[in-house]
C-alpha cells in the first residue's frame, strides 16, 4: 500500500511540477506580448466634443458619419446641443458649455467685438438657401411673376425688391440670414429706414407669420420649407440677389479651448471625418440613401418638420454649394482669385457689417477672427508627411496606410512617428 501511494505521489509531483513550469512559461508569454503590443499599437486618445447647432442640414456629413461609425473610428463622441437660434448658441459657446458652434460668417463678424475669443476654425460649405417668403394672395409680386411683366431681368429684380418699402419683415436681426434683407434693399434702392421689423427667432417667426403677422418672412431652411408647405412663396431667392444673400457656414471655437493641443487634434480629426463622410454621400447608392433618411430624421426631430430622405438629399446638394472634398477645399477656399476665397470673403463681410452700422471701422480685424486656413494647412502637412513616410516604407508604414486610406492623415502621420 505504501509503495502504491508512493508511486501515486511521484506521479502527482511530476504532474504538478510540469504544470508549474507550463504556467510559468505561460505567465512569461503574457507579460512579454502585451509589452510588445503596447509598443507597436497606436491608440487614438478619447475625445468628447459638444457642438452647438440648430435643426438644419448644414452638418449632414457629421450626422451620417455618426451613423456609419466614423466617429467611433476616431475614439470620439460628438454631442449635438441643438439651440433654437444663433443667439442661444453664442451664449453657450461663450460660457464654455459647448466647445464648438455652428455659425454664419456674417454672424461671427457681427459679434466679434463682444466675443473677442471666438475664431472660425472650419468651413464646411456655403449656404445659398435664404429666401424672403410672402403670402400668395398678398399684394406683393414674386420675381418670377415680375419677369413676365418686365422683360429685362435686372429691371424686374429691381421692381420686385422695391415693393418691400414700408413692409414688415419677420426676421431675427443679427443672424446670418439678415444680410439677405440688405441685398433686397440694395436692389430696390431702399434703406432699412424704409422697413419695419419683428425681431424674432426662425421657428417662432414662422409661427407668427402663419398667424398673419408681418408681410415678409426670412429664416432658416426647415422653417422656409415648413412655410412653403403651407403655401407661402419666395419673393426672390439668394441666387437672384447675389453674394450678399449668401453666407459661409462656419464652425466656431473659443481660443482657450483651441489652445489645448489635445483639443486641436480632436478638431482636426473631426474635420477629416467630415471629408470622409462627404465623399461617401457624394458616391450615392443605397448607403447614402439610408444616411439621408437619418439626416432627415435628425432635422425633423429638432425642427418639427417632415422631410423625406429625398428632400434632405435635394436640399443638401442644391442649397449648400460649393461642397468641396478634402482635395478641392484648398483651391475653393484658400486660393486668391477664386470666387469663394475665404480671406476675401471675410474682409468683404467686415465691410458689409461696417456699412450696416453693426461694427465700427477698425473694430474687427479680418485676419484675427479666423484660424480656418491655418488648421486646414496643418491637415495638408499631415497628409504630405504620411504620404512620404508610407512611400519610404518602414515597420509602421503598413499600419499608417490603413489610416491614410480612410483619409485620417493626422493619425497616419502619428503612427509613422512611433
Amino acid at each position: 500500500m505504501k509503495r502504491k501511494i508512493s508511486k501515486v505521489l511521484i506521479v502527482l509531483i511530476v504532474l504538478v511540477m510540469g504544470l508549474s513550469f507550463f504556467l510559468i512559461g505561460m505567465k512569461g508569454t503574457k507579460e512579454e506580448k502585451p509589452e510588445e503590443a503596447v509598443e507597436g499599437e497606436y491608440m487614438i486618445p478619447a475625445s468628447h466634443i459638444i457642438l452647438g447647432t440648430y435643426p438644419v442640414f448644414d452638418l449632414a456629413p457629421w450626422v451620417a458619419a455618426e451613423h456609419w461609425g466614423y466617429l467611433k473610428d476616431m475614439n470620439m463622441t460628438l454631442e449635438h446641443r441643438v439651440f433654437p437660434d444663433e443667439r442661444s448658441g453664442l451664449q453657450a459657446l461663450a460660457s464654455g458649455t459647448s466647445q464648438l458652434q455652428l455659425m454664419g460668417a456674417l454672424s461671427l463678424i457681427g459679434v466679434a467685438p463682444t466675443f473677442t475669443d471666438f475664431r472660425a476654425v472650419f468651413i464646411p460649405n456655403v449656404f445659398t438657401g435664404f429666401a424672403p417668403l410672402i403670402r400668395p394672395e398678398g399684394e406683393l409680386k414674386t420675381y418670377e411673376q415680375m419677369k413676365k411683366e418686365i422683360s429685362d431681368p435686372k429691371e424686374a429684380l429691381r421692381a420686385t425688391c422695391a415693393q418691400v418699402e414700408g413692409k414688415t419683415w419677420v426676421v431675427q436681426l443679427g443672424a446670418s440670414h439678415e444680410t439677405t434683407v440688405d441685398a433686397t434693399l440694395d436692389w430696390g434702392g431702399l434703406t432699412r429706414k424704409d422697413l419695419n421689423f419683428i425681431d424674432i427667432g426662425p421657428a417662432e417667426g414662422a409661427t407668427a407669420f402663419l398667424r398673419g403677422e408681418g408681410d415678409i418672412y426670412l429664416g432658416d431652411v426647415p422653417n422656409r420649407y415648413r412655410l412653403e408647405e403651407e403655401g407661402m412663396v419666395p419673393l426672390v431667392t439668394a441666387g437672384d440677389l447675389g453674394e450678399k444673400a449668401l453666407d459661409f457656414v462656419l464652425i466656431v471655437g473659443d481660443t482657450q479651448w483651441l489652445s489645448e493641443k489635445a483639443n486641436e487634434d480632436a478638431l482636426l480629426r473631426l474635420m477629416l471625418v467630415w471629408f470622409r463622410a462627404l465623399d461617401e454621400l457624394k458616391a450615392g447608392g443605397p448607403r447614402a440613401e439610408k444616411a439621408f433618411q437619418v439626416i432627415a430624421d435628425y432635422v425633423n426631430e429638432g425642427a418639427g418638420t417632415s422631410f423625406s430622405a429625398d428632400a434632405a438629399e435635394f436640399i443638401f446638394w442644391n442649397i449648400y454649394n460649393p461642397q468641396p472634398s478634402f482635395d478641392e477645399a484648398e483651391k475653393v477656399y484658400f486660393t486668391p482669385g477664386e470666387p469663394f476665397n475665404w480671406p476675401d470673403r471675410i474682409e468683404w463681410g467686415v465691410n458689409v457689417r461696417i456699412e450696416q452700422g453693426q461694427i465700427e471701422p477698425g473694430e474687427v480685424d479680418p485676419e484675427s477672427i479666423t484660424v480656418a486656413e491655418e488648421l486646414f494647412r496643418k491637415l495638408l502637412k499631415y497628409q504630405k508627411q504620411a504620404e512620404d513616410g508610407i512611400s519610404e516604407g518602414g515597420p509602421n508604414a503598413e499600419r499608417a496606410k490603413k489610416f491614410y486610406d480612410k483619409g485620417y492623415y493626422l493619425d497616419a502621420a502619428r503612427v509613422l512617428e512611433q
